[in-house]
């Protein structure tokens, strides 16, 4: 089911368009040069990468830009479209993107991470 995201609202400007996914959207697809990147990865990565792409694909258009591919670049990074900037995150079954205008912003940082409270730990304060 692919949503748009209630949390990130809060936490980024208006210019910011972002995308979430819990659980596999009904339309999942890469660019051949994208699916050239996950081609000898375990399915479960592909699954994750082609998710997490989709939802960078939605926020780009939802910006007004085209559909195209999102590479990687020599670091591994997302190479956005030119004149967007974003950030592409995943964990388990959720997955987000969040993309701007780079005449908005010159970059973005998201970051997703399952939260569990382990009954052994202690509360510090800092």
């Amino acid at each position: 089911m692919l949503i748009s995201v209630d949390l990130f609202p809060t936490i980024l400007p208006d210019t910011v368009v972002a995308i979430e996914s819990l659980g596999e959207p009904s339309h999942v697809a890469l660019f051949p040069g994208e699916a050239l990147i996950v081609r000898r990865a375990v399915e479960k990565r592909k699954r994750e990468f082609a998710i997490a792409r989709t939802c960078a694909h939605r926020a780009v258009m939802k910006l007004g830009f085209p559909p195209s591919p999102i590479l990687r670049g020599s670091n591994g990074q997302p190479r956005w479209p030119r004149g967007v900037v974003g950030s592409i995150t995943h964990c388990e079954d959720y997955f987000a993107a969040a993309a701007a205008r780079f005449e908005d912003m010159t970059a973005i940082g998201i970051d997703a991470e399952i939260h569990r409270v382990s009954h052994n730990a202690t509360m510090v304060g800092l």
